[in-house]
């Protein structure tokens, strides 16, 4: 590594650690350390047929907005992993492995920005 130098270091590959990731992207950090044990959205991951606590009709308008602000809305793997989501009625919770999923994209989008230091 040629220059050691961050302006951001994040803690956790959870929600709240790729939320935070996010934020500091649309704030245009140049340059961030991001460290997690696995960057597999956290625990969501491991609770496939649990639903969500939170109603499509309020989390897609969320990861909508989360991957416009942070400029990875275009990517592939974020726009599948969000209209999947939509598949789900609006009034229904749809299952954390949904969100988990969600995350996991956002993370892949992340973490091929040059900003990061490997």
């Amino acid at each position: 590594m040629d220059n050691p130098e961050v302006h951001a270091v994040v803690i956790g590959g959870g929600p709240a650690g790729i939320l935070a990731v996010g934020a500091l992207l649309e704030q245009n950090c140049t340059s961030i350390g991001w460290v997690a044990e696995t960057f597999g959205a956290g625990r969501l991951a491991h609770y496939t047929n649990v639903p969500a606590n939170t109603k499509v009709k309020h989390l897609v308008p969320g990861f909508t907005t989360a991957a416009q602000s942070s400029k990875i809305a275009e990517d592939p793997r974020v726009v599948q992993s969000i209209a999947a989501i939509q598949k789900t009625a609006a009034e229904e919770w749809p299952l954390l492995s949904e969100c988990a999923e969600v995350f996991q994209a956002f993370t892949e989008a992340y973490r091929r920005d040059m900003r990061f230091r490997k």
